[in-house]
């Protein structure tokens, strides 16, 4: 996910859906729930930024996206955008909580997802669905719903890093989130490699484990002139970056110009060589000047379950800059041949024979920057990811059998069979709904 997320962001009316100025193709009906005259349905939205500031840094310029991860294209999709933003509302009472609560866990904290969750059930009472990002998020929803059961609607959870959590966690976690995700009505992944690690560690049926592409701001992160002094980008702050492996390279290539953004603890131990210069985390506009001025990125990452570095290597195919990214089993779906090029996982020596290869290559440079940009608009823009979300909503809704949890102990090819409880309160969501 995004590594150089700025502020959190506000609530109230989410901005009509972006145009495709940019040449992505969203042309015909929004969507069969949308009809003339009538409303469209709800959807819940539990994200963990506030909309309405996110909204006004992204009227401002500073940040990517109508609404964060640019959920707001879910309008396009037949759906309106539901929120509650009351964990981020100021007041001394709410500013103590969350002060006080800041060593708890994520899921605890005062603006975490347990209360991000418990403040929107509003909006989540008048939705005829539910989507969160992330995991946190999802997983907290799954809790509330183990106890309303069908009062509360069905929810398509987006998940990031849950391949790793399920790897990196003890048994008493998987079993925890295994019990979980039972009440989730589909989960998604943004890579196909997680698809059977989560259908055997959550005992989930795979027809309800969907792997989607990513998607940047293609409108946001776009190209723009380059630097007059040649550099290469180099941007990342999570676990999964392998700064060791980048400062090798480097050491092997000085005649080549990096610049390096990430958080300068995260090199605390590490030698960086004299023609790597490294700046601290950056705002939106800051890193989108950095990536659209080089002559193109690198994504140093380890192998983990999850695409750690997709979003800035998609960032960067948007900003038309080709990208240099290691081979890893998840990043398999980012790696577009025409704009990418990849070494293994670790290997320095590899690392810096592509990375100087590339650099030497101007006319290379140039034709995968153009592929770069091509990608990021026919595959990884947001609009499109969200218009996949749709569809997935559009399912759940339909389909009567996910509307229900999974079995105590579920086969993996076998469902529950739908209830008359849950079948009644699912009309009663649509009609809600749709009276707005």
């Amino acid at each position: 996910m995004p590594d150089m997320s700025a502020g959190r962001a506000p609530a109230g009316p989410v901005a009509p859906p972006r145009s495709a100025r940019s040449g992505v193709a969203l042309s015909g009906p929004s969507s069969p729930r949308r009809r003339e005259g009538e409303p469209s349905p709800s959807v819940c939205v539990l994200e963990g930024h506030a909309f309405a500031s996110w909204a006004a840094g992204h009227r401002a310029g500073e940040h990517a996206g109508a609404l964060p991860f640019g959920v707001d294209a879910l309008e396009r999709a037949g759906y309106s955008v539901a929120h509650a933003d009351a964990v981020w509302r100021g007041g001394r009472a709410r500013a103590w909580a969350r002060e006080r609560s800041r060593p708890l866990g994520y899921q605890l904290r005062a603006d975490g997802a347990v209360a991000q969750v418990l403040t929107s059930l509003g909006p989540l009472r008048r939705s005829a669905a539910c989507v969160s990002l992330f995991e946190d998020q999802g997983l907290a929803y799954c809790g509330l719903r183990r106890i309303a059961g069908a009062h509360l609607p069905p929810l398509v959870m987006v998940s990031c890093w849950l391949g790793q959590r399920l790897v990196d966690g003890d048994e008493r976690r998987r079993r925890a989130y295994r019990v979980l995700a039972r009440e989730a009505s589909l989960v998604t992944v943004f890579s196909r490699n997680q698809l059977r690690l989560l259908a055997e560690a959550l005992e989930l049926p795979v027809e309800r484990l969907v792997a989607i592409d990513f998607g940047v701001d293609t409108d946001f992160y776009r190209p723009g002139p380059a630097a007059a002094e040649p550099y290469v980008a180099v941007v990342g702050k999570d676990a999964g970056r392998d700064w060791p492996t980048l400062l090798a390279a480097a050491s092997l290539t000085p005649a080549v110009r990096y610049v390096l953004a990430t958080d300068p603890a995260r090199l605390a131990s590490l030698a960086v060589p004299s023609n790597v210069t490294v700046l601290g985390m950056l705002g939106h506009r800051e890193y989108r000047a950095l990536v659209g001025g080089s002559m193109f990125s690198v994504v140093p990452t380890r192998e983990l379950a999850y695409p750690t570095g997709q979003s800035v290597l998609l960032e960067s195919l948007a900003c038309g800059r080709p990208v240099v990214a290691a081979r890893t089993g998840a990043m398999q779906d980012y790696l577009v041949a025409e704009a990418t090029a990849g070494y293994d996982v670790g290997d320095a020596d590899g690392l810096a024979v592509a990375i100087g290869a590339l650099a030497g290559d101007e006319e290379r440079r140039r034709a995968m920057s153009a592929a770069a940009r091509r990608a990021a608009l026919d595959r990884f823009d947001s609009r499109i990811m969200w218009r996949r979300i749709g569809a997935l909503i559009d399912q759940v809704l339909d389909d009567p059998v996910l509307d229900d949890p999974v079995l105590d102990d579920p086969v993996l090819d076998d469902r529950a069979p739908p209830t008359g409880r849950t079948a009644r309160a699912r009309g009663e969501r649509r009609a809600g709904a749709a009276r707005g």
